[in-house]
C-alpha cells in the first residue's frame, strides 16, 4: 500500500498573497519536472542556448548536491523549454536561503508565463521548507526586464555588487532578495 501524500492546505496555494490561483498560472501544454541526474545533460544544452556564459562542472555539481529538490525543468509537449536551478545556502544569521542560480526560458516560449510558473514553484517549495527563510539571486544591473520581473514577486534590490560577473561585459549585479515566509 502506497502512503497518500497529505493534501496541501488551500492557504499554501498563494502564501505570498500575490494573486495566484491554485494552478499557479500554469501555461497551456507546459509540464514541470523536478531536476534529477538523468536530465542534467539536457539542462546543459538548454543553458548553452539561453545564457551568454558556459557554466563549469562545479555549477552542476552544486546544483545536484545542494538544490535539486528546489529546481525545476519546464517541458512543452515533451520538449525542454525552461528551467529554474536553485541551491540552498547558509545565511549569516544561521538560517538558510534558497539561492536562484538560473531561471531561463528559450526565446520562442518567453512571455507565455513559463518563467513565472517556474519561479512560483520554487517559491512555494521554499515556503514549505521550514529551514529556508529567504530567497535570493543576482541580476545584471542593466537587465531591467529581469529586475522588474522579480519585483512583481516581492523581490527587492538589497545591494549592488561590483564585478560580480567577471566574464561578461556588464560585470555589476544587483542582489535581489525576499522573505520565504
Amino acid at each position: 500500500m502506497v502512503a497518500e501524500k497529505p493534501k496541501e492546505p488551500e492557504s499554501h496555494k498563494d502564501p505570498f498573497n500575490l494573486g495566484w490561483d491554485e494552478t499557479l498560472g500554469k501555461p497551456e501544454n507546459v509540464k514541470l519536472t523536478r531536476m534529477d541526474e538523468k536530465r542534467m545533460e539536457m539542462l546543459k544544452i538548454l543553458q548553452r542556448a539561453t545564457y551568454p556564459v558556459i557554466y563549469q562542472t562545479t555549477f552542476y555539481q552544486n546544483l545536484y548536491s545542494q538544490g535539486r529538490q528546489f529546481s525545476w525543468l519546464a517541458y512543452y509537449c515533451d520538449t525542454l523549454i525552461g528551467e529554474i536551478c536553485c541551491r540552498v545556502e547558509p545565511t549569516a544569521d544561521g538560517g538558510k536561503r534558497l539561492y536562484i542560480m538560473t531561471l531561463g526560458v528559450l526565446a520562442p516560449y518567453r512571455r507565455d508565463g513559463v518563467a513565472s510558473y517556474l519561479l512560483r514553484h520554487a517559491m512555494l517549495d521554499a515556503y514549505n521548507s521550514p529551514a529556508i527563510n529567504s530567497i535570493a539571486l543576482h541580476v545584471q544591473i542593466s537587465n531591467t526586464v529581469a529586475i522588474d520581473f522579480y519585483k512583481k514577486y516581492g523581490f527587492e534590490v538589497k545591494e549592488t555588487v561590483k564585478d560580480y560577473y567577471s566574464s561578461l561585459d556588464e560585470k555589476d549585479a544587483h542582489l535581489l532578495m525576499r522573505s520565504a515566509e
